[in-house]
């Protein structure tokens, strides 16, 4: 009979500790930086979504934002915006921003709910940025700054420092594709030899050097399968 009783008094005990202890939530908003691919090759297209995952009870009305960019690896094509502000179905103005290649920047980019009362707290994307690889062996150094969120109120939100994800351009000697190395390889350099161009124009400029020659013919010969 105590020890039934003493079972009880625990269970009591540990449905009042669950009620009074609720499950712990999210303590700040965080901002993500993810790359579509983790390796590119020169040339290669890719996507960089930058997310928000508002933390527990925190509604987001509206975001800006400026995105840095490594300008000797990547390169800007497109701005486009997200499902973040649009959840629901929500009415939204979107601005792409400023896109500067020589400098490595897209400025002001902005979005804000345009529904009377209504704002966001799911996660989602904010905007998607269209990019492609230029030169191997160059770090993409994305960055994120003047940022600022806010809610319905237009207050800002807190977050905490971003995470970024980079990309790797790297080469590849396998020019044709094929899954190996080989002869076939050495054809396609053969085929452009003697063009120019900025260092790693063309697939085949595997130096980087800016010209098509021997020198790329002998990085193949050195890799073969």
């Amino acid at each position: 009979m105590r020890r039934c009783l003493l079972l009880v008094v625990l269970a009591v005990l540990g449905c009042c500790l669950l009620i009074a202890c609720p499950p712990p939530t999210k303590m700040a908003t965080t901002i993500k930086v993810t790359p579509s691919k983790a390796v590119v090759l020169p040339g290669d297209n890719f996507t960089v979504d930058i997310s928000v995952e508002p933390a527990g009870g925190v509604n987001v009305a509206g975001m800006q934002l400026n995105f840095g960019f490594n300008p000797e690896a990547v390169q800007v094509n497109s701005v486009v915006e997200g499902n973040l502000l649009n959840q629901g179905s929500a009415s939204t103005y979107f601005q792409g921003g400023v896109v500067d290649n020589q400098a490595g920047t897209v400025n002001n980019v902005v979005g804000v709910i345009t529904a009377p009362g209504q704002s966001v707290t799911s996660p989602g994307v904010f905007v998607t940025l269209g990019c492609t690889a230029l030169v191997s062996g160059k770090p993409s150094s994305f960055a994120l700054s003047n940022v600022v969120i806010g809610n319905k109120d237009a207050v800002a939100i807190p977050f905490d420092s971003p995470v970024i994800d980079q990309v790797v351009v790297t080469v590849s000697y396998d020019l044709d594709l094929n899954g190996l190395v080989n002869v076939a390889d050495l054809i396609v350099v053969v085929g452009l030899l003697g063009l120019t161009g900025a260092p790693g124009f063309n697939k085949a400029d595997l130096k980087q050097d800016g010209v098509i020659d021997v020198l790329d013919m002998i990085l193949v010969g050195q890799n073969f399968s």
